[in-house]
């Protein structure tokens, strides 16, 4: 008796394992990688931290020995650049360019390029996906990317 209960209970066990794995399982939706910059932190399910940060004491030194290299006061001290404007240039690049990298190139505010009398000669940066235009560094993929972020609020 007791080796029919054991035969039986492991015949139960075998036909209920069969015909769960028989069942159809849900379909797993597929999910498709986004380009987008805000899609892509959120995908981490945590704050980014990206590489390079530096914390409040570090960037005063820097501001400093700018500041003691650059004393005229009229020279440019800040760019300041809105979020959104920074994040919609990035999700171009991304999305155009395959990049994975941004250039933060430094310039200088002429007749041509500017609309505002008192920014010429001016410092400014702007913004670049595949030409680091110093050394002429061009994006991995070989393809120009032949848009540039420049709108900053120069200060003071």
């Amino acid at each position: 008796m007791h080796r029919i209960n054991k035969t039986m209970l492991l015949s139960m066990v075998g036909f209920a394992f069969c015909f769960s794995a028989c069942q159809k399982q849900p379909e797993t939706p597929i999910v498709k990688q986004s380009l987008n910059i805000v899609d892509q932190s959120i995908n981490y399910g945590m704050d980014l931290k990206p590489f390079g940060l530096i914390n409040q004491s570090d960037a005063e030194a820097l501001f400093k020995a700018y500041h003691l290299s650059h004393p005229n006061d009229s020279e440019t001290q800040f760019v300041a650049f809105k979020i959104k404007d920074l994040i919609a240039y990035l999700n171009i690049l991304s999305k155009k360019n395959q990049g994975d990298e941004v250039y933060v190139t430094f310039g200088q505010y002429s007749e041509q390029t500017s609309n505002d009398l008192n920014k010429i000669g001016r410092t400014t940066i702007f913004f670049s996906g595949n030409t680091a235009f110093q050394n002429k560094i061009h994006s991995k993929s070989g393809t120009d990317f032949l848009e540039y972020l420049n709108h900053g609020q120069l200060y003071p």
